[in-house]
């Protein structure tokens, strides 16, 4: 493995720095707990054979546009179950929302994850669109690692399977984007990343994924991630996508999170208003 670079592992390994870190788990955990109670959803819906390929779906009205929501915890942590809380704000605003879980490394490698995250878009968009009784179009959406998985969904494979052409938009929290600053960190060998794999992985040295890029980032996050969103932004431009930037004041990489959870977040508004103008553009 490549040495540890102490500036990288800084700006990329910091949750013993937040002290609210525990808190904020705590609080999405409860009011996910709050959203199965209160909103009708079917759990753990199989879109694979591995245990962890599974998701959570909460049906709105019929033809509804589908937010698709993918966690975070480097690849390696968390489960779907304390996401639900995303699914309330945006069946409020006439979304369906689906909550993916996916196998974690280091028994799945990267690409493994990357791949059954897409293996999911792909069952939401045919047989998860049955079961919504038809469903309008796809929206992606992640935090951190998640939003790495989000956007590498929205990029697709070159085989009949990818779910590219059936993105509309991505919306991504606090993303990473550029895997390659991670092989000099621990993360590296946590998740099984080197020098070799970190190129492949790196939406950063690709094309702009299907759709228009919503890039959100906290104004109190790490230089490393709120210069992995801006150069992201600028670079799916530079490729011909249309993308934008929007920074959360005083956010950091965890608190950034509970904008999710409010029905007057600042990043759920951004997402409802991007949404509008696709709705107002197909009528």
């Amino acid at each position: 493995m490549a040495p540890i670079d102490a500036a990288l592992e800084h700006e990329y390994v910091f949750s013993d720095r937040y002290a609210e870190r525990t808190a904020v788990y705590e609080a999405i955990a409860a009011s996910s707990e709050a959203a199965r109670r209160e909103w009708p959803a079917r759990l753990d819906l199989a879109y694979g054979a591995h245990p962890r390929e599974r998701l959570d779906l909460f049906p709105g009205a019929r033809g509804s546009p589908l937010l698709i929501f993918v966690h975070g915890g480097y690849w390696s942590r968390l489960h779907k179950s304390s996401f639900s809380y995303v699914a309330p704000p945006f069946l409020r605003r006439g979304f369906s929302v689906a909550v993916m879980g996916y196998p974690l490394a280091p028994s799945a490698r990267i690409a493994d994850i990357a791949r059954s995250v897409r293996k999911g878009v792909q069952w939401l968009a045919d047989e998860g669109a049955k079961q919504l009784a038809g469903a309008g179009a796809l929206y992606l959406c992640g935090h951190s690692a998640g939003a790495h998985l989000a956007v590498s969904a929205a990029l697709g494979e070159p085989d009949a399977g990818s779910p590219a052409a059936r993105v509309a938009g991505c919306a991504t929290l606090s993303g990473i984007f550029d895997l390659r600053p991670l092989v000099r960190t621990t993360i590296a060998a946590r998740v099984g990343l080197d020098a070799s794999s970190a190129p492949a992985l790196s939406p950063l040295l690709k094309a702009a994924p299907a759709g228009w890029l919503l890039a959100g980032v906290g104004g109190a996050e790490t230089s490393g991630f709120t210069e992995q969103t801006r150069r992201y932004a600028q670079h799916c431009r530079a490729t011909g996508g249309e993308a934008s930037m929007l920074v959360l004041p005083a956010a950091n990489h965890y608190t950034v999170l509970l904008d999710l959870g409010r029905d007057d977040g600042l990043f759920v508004r951004a997402i409802q208003a991007r949404v509008s103008r696709d709705s107002d553009a197909a009528s």
